[in-house]
């Protein structure tokens, strides 16, 4: 993720090719609340419901991300408003921890419903993962 893990990260001349921090971190915000939000509806939708064992783990993963994706708008939504900011080691974990967390979740959901579904989902998931880094490396390549 770009933003406050990637200002510890990238050199000077990376920075300069990414937008500017503001439009970086309003992305990052929008999509670590709408993890946090698909997190809530989740759990709310499980509400009243026989809780098997692939339910029971997603409840573990969005107890983990919830939180932890809620302080991580809090973190950018901080650096937002000063025009210097600190890169430490747990920024990182609690974005990276909470966006896992989120996915696992939602996996986990998918598992329940039918384990092919569940493969499906890690898959397709893994897939479109691998798909960004080749993309990204492919454009750190063609910006020297």
């Amino acid at each position: 993720m770009p933003g406050v893990m990637l200002r510890g990260i990238l050199n000077e001349k990376e920075r300069k090719n990414l937008r500017t921090p503001d439009q970086v971190l309003t992305i990052e915000k929008v999509v670590c609340t709408a993890l946090v939000g698909i997190g809530v509806i989740a759990v709310i939708e499980l509400l009243g419901t026989p809780l098997d064992s692939a339910l029971t783990f997603s409840l573990y993963c969005f107890a983990i991300s919830i939180p932890f994706l809620a302080a991580y708008s809090l973190i950018l939504a901080s650096a937002t408003r000063h025009e210097q900011i600190v890169g430490k080691w747990y920024l990182n974990i609690v974005g990276i921890v909470g966006i896992v967390a989120a996915f696992v979740g939602v996996g986990a959901i998918f598992w329940h419903f039918n384990w092919a579904i569940g493969l499906l989902f890690v898959g397709s998931s893994l897939f479109a993962f691998m798909a960004w880094l080749a993309f990204d490396a492919a454009i750190r390549r063609s910006n020297g």
